[in-house]
C-alpha cells in the first residue's frame, strides 16, 4: 500500500473558513487505512513517468475514517506562498491528483488508559479519525481529552467534535500558549501517569510540548508524534534538538503568522499546523 500510487478525483471542497479548507477525494476500491494515517499527495502535473516533482507534493493525514467511503485533507491554504498552496487553491471538484505513501504512526492505543489528544490549528485532521474510531468503539480506552490550540477559538470539526459525557469525551480549547499551559498544569484536568498523548502541531510546538510532558514524569514510550521513533527521541532529549535541521518559515511566506506564536522566525517552514 505504503508503494502504490493512486489517481483520484475531487469529490468535494468544504470551505472551513479562516482560510481553511476540505478536500474530499474519492477512494480507490482497493485502497485502505487506519486511524492516524498520512498520505502524500502530488498535484496531477507533480507526477511525470513515475517520477515526483517535490515542489508539487506535500503530506497530509486523512482526516476520514475507512468506513466514510472517501478520502478527505484538510489544511491552510495560507500557510506558505509555496507554488504547491497556490496551486491546490485554484483546484475544483472534478480535478484529480495523486496520493501515495499512506503510513499511521498514530493509531488508537487501546491499554486501558486514557487518551490526550494535543493538536495546533488543521492538526485537528489528525485526530478527528482517532476520535471517530473511539466514538465506534471505546474497548480499552478509558476516557478522550481533546485539546485543541487555536487563536480563533474556532477549531476545526467543532459541529462533530466536542465535548460528550456519555462516551467521556472532553474537548478545551486553548487561544494562546499560556492557555494551553494553565490546562496542562491543571493537575485536576490530565491523569499523567496513566494517559497516552498524541500530539500535532509544529516543529517548536512538539518541542515545547513534549518537554512540557516530559516534566511531568510522562514516558516517552506515552507520547505519540506522526513522526518517527527517531524523531520522537530528539524532541524527548531536549538538547539533542538544537542540532535538528529548523527552516525559516519568513523565506516562505511574508504574511503567514504561526498559530499562537508571538512575532519572531519560526522553526517549521511557515507551516505551522504541520500539514
Amino acid at each position: 500500500m505504503k508503494n502504490v500510487t493512486y489517481k483520484v478525483r475531487i469529490k468535494n471542497i468544504i470551505d472551513e473558513g479562516k482560510k481553511r479548507a476540505t478536500y474530499v477525494f474519492e477512494k480507490p476500491k482497493e485502497f485502505s487505512w487506519q486511524e492516524g494515517s498520512h498520505i502524500s499527495l502530488a498535484l496531477e502535473e507533480g507526477l511525470t513517468n513515475g517520477q515526483v516533482n517535490k515542489d508539487l507534493m506535500r503530506k497530509f493525514s486523512i482526516s476520514t475514517t475507512l468506513d466514510e467511503g472517501v478520502i478527505s485533507i484538510s489544511t491552510r491554504l495560507d500557510s506558505s506562498d509555496s507554488i504547491y498552496k497556490k496551486k491546490l487553491s485554484t483546484l475544483c471538484p472534478g480535478d484529480q491528483c495523486y496520493i501515495y505513501g499512506c503510513e499511521s504512526k498514530m493509531p488508537i492505543r487501546r491499554e486501558d488508559k486514557n487518551l490526550v489528544f494535543i493538536s495546533m490549528g488543521v492538526g485537528m485532521a489528525t485526530m478527528r479519525p482517532i476520535i471517530r474510531t473511539y466514538q465506534q468503539d471505546q474497548t480499552g480506552v478509558r476516557s478522550v481529552k481533546n485539546i485543541c490550540v487555536d487563536r480563533t477559538g474556532d477549531h476545526l470539526y467543532k459541529d462533530e467534535i466536542s465535548c460528550d459525557k456519555s462516551l467521556n469525551i472532553d474537548t478545551l480549547v486553548a487561544k494562546s500558549r499560556g492557555e494551553f499551559k494553565d490546562i496542562l498544569n491543571d493537575g485536576l484536568s490530565i491523569d499523567y501517569n496513566d494517559s497516552i498523548f498524541y500530539i500535532v502541531g509544529s516543529n517548536e510546538f512538539l518541542k515545547d510540548t513534549i518537554k512540557l510532558l516530559k516534566d511531568k514524569n510522562v514516558r516517552k514510550e506515552n507520547i505519540m508524534i506522526d513522526k518517527s521513533s527517531e524523531s520522537l527521541e530528539k524532541y524527548y532529549n531536549v538538547p539533542s534538538y538544537e542540532t535538528m535541521k529548523v527552516k525559516d518559515y519568513q523565506k516562505f511566506s511574508s504574511s503567514f503568522m504561526p498559530l499562537g506564536l508571538t512575532p519572531g522566525a519560526c522553526s517549521c517552514g511557515g507551516n505551522c499546523t504541520c500539514k
